[in-house]
């Protein structure tokens, strides 16, 4: 919850045997900078297993976050639910990932890298530059239907994506 707040060179890792939605970082207070963090949620397989199981969640209403080098998600254990890396929530504007990395390794195609819940859940844009959505399809992976869920028509705000890759998902984003 904590505002105008400099996280640099940290890791945070999730990993619990719990059949209990696992959240590995939540930045609920905004215009906050997170420089070279690796947040790596749902650690275990119990975990990975979860459909409620993130990575990061962003939330609030002050949003204005700027993520740089940093890895959201992790790839040494199959996640087999559909569960996401990256969720936007409350109404979060203008947060922004530089030269991130959102790595999966999945066995269902319904895993996702960034999943937006609800109406109204981001406000104005998030942007992302040049960053690596990377699902391990060529060690054994499954292929992705996409890599981001908007889940509701009217998410209040847009994604941004340049010069951004996606490897091991069909499409980039789902019905809205």
């Amino acid at each position: 919850t904590g505002s105008e707040c400099i996280f640099r060179d940290i890791g945070a890792f999730h990993g619990f045997n719990d059949a209990s939605t696992q959240i590995c970082w939540t930045d609920s207070g905004g215009r906050n900078e997170y420089t070279r963090c690796n947040f790596l949620g749902m650690g275990n397989a119990t975990a990975a297993a979860q459909a409620g199981g993130r990575s990061l969640v962003i939330g609030g209403t002050t949003g204005e976050n700027s993520f740089t080098d940093c890895q959201i998600g992790i790839d040494t254990i199959t996640s087999s639910a559909a569960n996401a890396s990256l969720e936007f929530a409350g109404g979060t504007p203008r947060n922004t990932f530089r030269s991130c990395v959102f790595p999966r390794m999945t066995s269902s195609a319904t895993t996702l890298m960034v999943i937006v819940t609800g109406a109204a859940a981001m406000d104005r844009w998030q942007l992302f530059q040049h960053c690596m959505f990377v699902n391990a399809i060529k060690s054994t992976s499954t292929q992705m239907t996409a890599a981001i869920s908007v889940t509701n028509a009217s998410p209040g705000g847009l994604l941004l994506l340049q010069r951004c890759s996606s490897i091991g998902s069909t499409q980039w984003g789902d019905t809205n």
